[in-house]
């Protein structure tokens, strides 16, 4: 992969998803320090979906993702499977 793919790879992550009944759209930015040295993974990332930032989302090597400010994990595991599947 070329290095210009690479930094825009990492720059952002589309997120596009239904929860319950509800369709949300909206982006995922990493926090540079939590990124590998080749910036292929990264292991916190700022999320805002529907225009509506929703905080930072931690997500393990093994892929177990939480969120301190929203309570619904079944909608945190839904945002950090897009971002493990953008990065995978």
């Amino acid at each position: 992969m070329k290095d210009e793919e690479k930094k825009l790879k990492v720059r952002t992550v589309p997120i596009e998803i239904t929860h319950k009944g509800e369709k949300y759209s909206g982006m995922a930015w990493p926090l540079g320090t939590s990124c590998n040295e080749d910036g292929t993974d990264c292991y916190e990332m700022d999320i805002t979906l529907n225009n509506e930032h929703l905080g930072t989302i931690y997500c393990s090597a093994n892929g177990h993702c939480k969120m301190r400010n929203l309570s619904d994990q079944e909608l945190v595991d839904k945002i950090g499977q897009e971002i493990i599947l953008w990065f995978g």
